[in-house]
């Protein structure tokens, strides 16, 4: 109840990506890649950004596909991930 908006935009793009088929956020989803809880302490927004993207620039035997979202829906995902805390 208390999420900002574009936190909860993002975690329906979250969802509607179905990100959750390789990651794991507040331990939900399988972990093919990366937990996402804490990433913002790891990662900056614009290397998220890079990586939702084109992961492929940051690790070229990556499996992690490039999604073509619009940047409303982009700066969504990220705020929702930024807002994910470290387990």
């Amino acid at each position: 109840e208390s999420a900002p908006d574009k936190v909860l935009e993002g975690a329906m793009i979250y969802q509607q990506q179905q990100c959750g088929m390789c990651h794991i956020v507040n331990g939900v989803g399988i972990q093919l890649g990366p937990v996402l809880n804490g990433v913002a302490d790891r990662r900056t927004k614009q290397w998220i950004e890079v990586q939702i993207r084109s992961p492929k620039r940051h690790l070229a035997e990556t499996m992690m596909p490039a999604y073509d979202l619009n940047q409303r829906d982009l700066d969504g995902l990220i705020e929702y991930l930024g807002a994910m805390p470290a387990q």
